[in-house]
């Protein structure tokens, strides 16, 4: 049932933030020969360096993607129009953690973004137990979400993670 309602929520959040008139979106674009929009995604670790030895990076479409940390640093590149989960693994493929956005949000809404916009720079990501705060809120400035449509993005998160 939980399952059952996530899912519904990340579908409306996601159909709700779709840009329906933009013609010249990768996505909404008849020419089946056109690549989706990628944004990458980089981050480092100043703390955790030697623990945190790779990024995964997956949605509800069982896509993922994998990148390992080199010098306390990745780089990943993410389809545009998806949420995402980000785990951090150690070397063993163990979780260490999950990416948690400023205004408690436990997935990453890469469905709004500008149309330049093709990276996505977290800063350094700072350990508080499970979870892995980045210095840059990438939420209002590289992800234009309004304040309110972030307040809906929070109130699902909070929904589907109960």
């Amino acid at each position: 049932m939980k399952k059952t309602i996530f899912l519904l929520l990340i579908s409306m959040t996601y159909f709700m933030s779709c840009k329906k008139d933009n013609d010249k979106s990768p996505l909404n674009n008849s020419n089946n020969n056109q690549t989706e929009k990628k944004i990458t995604l980089k981050g480092n670790f100043l703390s955790m360096k030697s623990e945190v030895a790779k990024v995964l990076v997956f949605n509800l479409n069982k896509q993922y993607y994998l990148s390992n940390v080199v010098n306390g640093q990745f780089s990943i590149d993410m389809n545009f129009g998806k949420m995402y989960g980000i785990l951090f693994l150690n070397s063993s493929n163990q979780m260490l953690g999950y990416l948690k956005l400023h205004n408690d949000f436990d997935f990453f809404p890469l469905t709004k973004v500008n149309d330049t916009l093709s990276t996505i720079n977290l800063g350094s990501l700072n350990a508080q137990g499970n979870t892995f705060i980045p210095s840059y809120n990438p939420l209002g400035v590289s992800l234009i979400y309004t304040n309110s449509e972030q307040q809906m993005l929070a109130m699902f998160d909070d929904v589907a993670s109960s």
